[in-house]
């Protein structure tokens, strides 16, 4: 209530989420479960309402911030705002995996192939393995690029320092 009260609260944008993903304790919690982890965007004044079920990563929270103060300087950014027409999909690293989830699917990558797809949706246990499924070689296909673009990218960035946009001291006068 103290921080109500200060000059600065109507103009602040919260941002609230979990550092990583852990085991959930719930009795109905489902295997796909393990990969999420909630974002609260809240402001100060009451401006943001409501729920976006997009698919939305940890990687996303600067550009939806940058959006939110309609920030329109193109930068060099792995995530997406809200309003980002491209595929949207995670990628995460745990246990020497790599973990794909988009919309659809959820893949399982160990740097040589996708040895699991699943429909998440319809198999949140994870228990319909369709990684050899061949009406799903194309589905497969194009998960494989998106990781492998997405590893490549980022391996091209952190070798030549570009992960991050150069912040120059005066951009913060």
């Amino acid at each position: 209530d103290n921080a109500k009260k200060q000059p600065w609260y109507a103009k602040t944008l919260f941002v609230i989420t979990a550092d990583h993903t852990g085991p959930n304790q719930s009795l109905k919690s489902q295997k796909i479960d393990e990969f999420r982890v909630p974002i609260l965007f809240f402001t100060g004044d009451g401006k943001l309402k409501g729920v976006n079920g997009q698919l939305t990563t940890q990687l996303d929270i600067l550009p939806m911030i940058l959006q939110y103060v309609d920030e329109k300087e193109h930068k060099f950014l792995f995530g997406k705002n809200t309003s980002s027409t491209c595929h949207r999909f995670n990628l995460s690293y745990r246990n020497s995996i790599y973990h794909y989830m988009d919309t659809t699917y959820y893949a399982m990558y160990n740097g040589e192939k996708i040895f699991g797809l699943y429909t998440y949706q319809n198999d949140p246990n994870l228990k319909e393995n369709k990684g050899n499924d061949p009406s799903l070689s194309k589905v497969k296909d194009e998960i494989l690029d998106r990781i492998l673009t997405r590893l490549s990218t980022y391996n091209h960035a952190m070798i030549h320092d570009q992960l991050i946009p150069t912040v120059q001291a005066n951009d913060f006068k």
